[in-house]
């Protein structure tokens, strides 16, 4: 009887160490997926940033429309641009970035196209 309890225990425990590996094979695959899915979103998010002239500008056109200022509808509140410190003015072009921050398109293209990050909060304009 107690080579069965023997038998018994030593199976619990090959049973245990068999579905403890499985779970940190999973674990490990899990992790290698997420390393790999990050570096792919980096060497993307890098290849935007080398993007240049005409194909950068389609980019940014594409994804950040621009729209005439209206004071009015802003709440009445005067709005400058933080790049330039201009006033934004009812009837110029603007481009609102996803962060909520409005530039003058002239100011705000010209600095994407060296950057890739708002110039007020550095949050990532080309999010996925």
């Amino acid at each position: 009887m107690s080579h069965n309890n023997s038998w018994d225990s030593e199976s619990q425990d090959n049973w245990d160490s068999t579905a403890l590996q499985q779970v940190t094979d999973e674990l490990r695959q899990d992790l290698n997926y997420l390393i790999n899915s990050q570096q792919v979103l980096e060497e993307a998010r890098s290849g935007l940033d080398e993007l240049c002239g005409d194909d950068r500008m389609i980019i940014i056109n594409t994804l950040l429309p621009s729209e005439e200022y209206n004071i009015e509808t802003s709440n009445g509140d005067q709005l400058s641009c933080a790049i330039c410190i201009d006033d934004l003015l009812s009837k110029e072009i603007i481009r609102t970035l996803q962060c909520n921050h409005r530039f003058h398109v002239k100011c705000i293209d010209k600095w994407l196209q060296s950057h890739s990050t708002c110039p007020m909060c550095r949050a990532h304009v080309f999010q996925e």
